[in-house]
């Protein structure tokens, strides 16, 4: 299957390569592809008592030494949502005066499917 045409496997490895990623900065991985009522977070992670609501976005490198910048297509909306999810999930949890923040992490795959690099910005604000 063409991972370039298949945008559901994409965002798959993408998630597993920014959950092997989290893992090895020293996160926790507490859930994945989290629901709450608001909508969904890809990754739920614990790290120095900050937990971590981390939105992963995969996409291609589209010509040799440019790239785009994953990270654009995320709107203020989206991250009102993610925030409304968290804020759900950490009322849900007796958690609400934890510290939390949201994430992104960029995944970026060759045409042809080859991981290439990952990119990760904490605490996004918009």
């Amino acid at each position: 299957m063409d991972i370039e045409k298949n945008k559901k496997k994409k965002g798959f490895l993408g998630e597993e390569r920014a959950v092997s990623y989290l893992l090895s900065q020293g996160f926790k991985i507490l859930e994945r592809n989290l629901k709450e009522r608001y909508g969904e977070v890809d990754i739920l992670a614990l790290k120095d008592e900050t937990f971590h609501f981390v939105e992963v976005k995969s996409g291609f490198v589209l010509e040799k030494n440019k790239e785009y910048l994953l990270s654009e297509k995320i709107d203020v909306q989206k991250i009102k949502r993610i925030e409304r999810v968290a804020l759900s999930y950490l009322e849900r949890v007796g958690q609400e005066d934890s510290f939390w923040c949201i994430d992104l992490i960029e995944v970026y795959f060759s045409t042809n499917g080859r991981f290439l690099k990952i990119k990760m910005m904490e605490n996004v604000t918009l």
